[in-house]
């Protein structure tokens, strides 16, 4: 994916902010992007932070993995609003 492709698809997302040449996303975000060669493709869920170089995209997960594949290698790429969860309450007994 062209790397103006790229920049389009994450400008203006909802939880998604500009940091210079990088975009963070939000703990509210949960993004995967889809690499792949001509083969196989993978997955990297979880990213927080996408680093765009001139060919290159480098993905940093949850985990602190970082991941850097060219950026033609970016196949597509996955955004979910996290779901709240319900307050932790009583198991119904009284």
């Amino acid at each position: 994916m062209k790397i103006e492709l790229l920049t389009a698809m994450l400008d203006g997302q909802k939880g998604i902010r500009k940091d210079g040449s990088a975009y963070v996303l939000d703990e509210s975000i949960h993004a995967t992007f889809f690499v792949g060669g001509s083969v196989e493709v993978m997955s990297v869920p979880r990213v927080v932070r996408v680093e765009l170089g001139k060919e290159i995209c480098a993905l940093l997960t949850a985990k602190r993995e970082r991941f850097m594949f060219p950026a033609e290698s970016i196949l597509g790429l996955k955004l979910e609003e996290a779901t709240e969860r319900p307050a932790a309450g009583s198991a119904g007994f009284r």
